[in-house]
């Protein structure tokens, strides 16, 4: 996972975030593009050959990105770049779709959509895609969400079209549950 800023990074620090230990900042000064890169080049660099996939900051349509979706699609191209100059058999996993849920004010919405439109779908390889249904991952269960589970690669393979409908690239695999599939 390539995630996070330092405080040092952003104009506007957060003391934290979702109760997590490291606040997830904007990197929103004007050096932390070039910090941004020699984050990706290191960690790229260095797990070159141990780890080659890679997520490119987790879930950036909700509380752990506070930056724009065209701020997310600046920071996806010079992750993606990057990350092949230091390791041309890299892997970047992105754009991190969901299911959209109303009651989640932490989620933005059409966050998936405008970050095709602002970077089209040239800079990442596989195509992310994270939901949280309970019964989808094991939890507890009833009717309802029992419906939902039933639904639930129907819904994230209709959500993935709808993406590569509005910009994205067909034939890109796609990462349900963190397995590429296509």
């Amino acid at each position: 996972m390539l995630d996070g800023a330092p405080a040092w990074t952003t104009i506007s620090p957060n003391p934290s975030t979702l109760n997590f230990a490291t606040p997830y900042n904007n990197p929103n000064k004007p050096e932390a593009p070039k910090y941004w890169r020699d984050y990706v080049e290191a960690m790229i660099s260095h797990y070159r050959g141990r780890i080659d996939n890679w997520e490119a900051w987790n879930e950036p349509w909700g509380e752990f990105f506070p930056g724009s979706s065209k701020q997310y699609a600046n920071l996806l191209k010079s992750a993606y770049m990057t990350s092949k100059a230091a390791n041309p058999s890299a892997t970047i996993i992105e754009v991190d779709a969901y299911r959209y849920l109303p009651n989640r004010p932490d989620m933005k919405p059409d966050f998936a959509k405008n970050v095709l439109k602002a970077s089209g779908s040239a800079y990442f390889d596989a195509f992310s895609y994270h939901d949280y249904t309970p019964s989808a991952v094991a939890g507890p269960q009833d009717n309802v969400q029992l419906n939902e589970a039933r639904d639930f690669r129907s819904l994230q393979l209709r959500s993935y079209q709808t993406a590569v409908d509005n910009g994205g690239r067909p034939g890109i695999p796609c990462a349900i549950d963190l397995r590429l599939t296509q």
